[in-house]
């Protein structure tokens, strides 16, 4: 006999059968059970279901996220990270603070474009591309220049 797959629902999947399972009548102890039976541990909790059966009893039917408030997602642009780049490349000991204050955007905002986007860590207070994505490399430094290079 073979085993079940893992499944895996995403949230959405997840209150589309609750919401399924409520149209046909079913209350949020006999949804949860009969998802506990299917899903196990990957089940929303009863709580969950509790939550959501409450907004499909008034009439809320839609099973996706509405919009939040708050500061939009699309703060990270590509032109946002061409200009922290070319920031970079013209001062390479330039400090991510001054970059934030420089282009009226959240520090955490210019860490994440120097390390997720253009890949880039500091050494020694320099920003340089990061070398643990591109296999074994070997700095070498002139200290009296302050010039460092990365051979791979």
């Amino acid at each position: 006999m073979m085993a079940a797959p893992t499944v895996h629902f995403s949230k959405t999947e997840a209150r589309a059968v609750m919401k399924f399972l409520f149209l046909q009548g079913k209350g949020a102890a006999e949804i949860h059970g009969e998802m506990k039976k299917v899903l196990k541990e990957r089940c929303p909790s009863y709580s969950t279901v509790k939550i959501w059966v409450s907004r499909f009893r008034t009439g809320h039917f839609e099973v996706t996220d509405e919009p939040r408030s708050g500061r939009p997602t699309s703060v990270t642009t590509e032109d946002k990270a061409d200009i922290v780049h070319f920031m970079i490349l013209k001062d390479r000991w330039i400090s991510a603070k001054v970059i934030a204050e420089t282009l009226g955007i959240s520090r955490e905002r210019v860490g994440h474009i120097i390390h997720n986007i253009l890949n880039m860590r500091q050494r020694s207070a320099k920003w340089v591309p990061n070398s643990k994505t591109e296999g074994p490399s070997e700095e070498v430094c002139e200290s009296e220049k302050g010039i460092c290079s990365i051979k791979s």
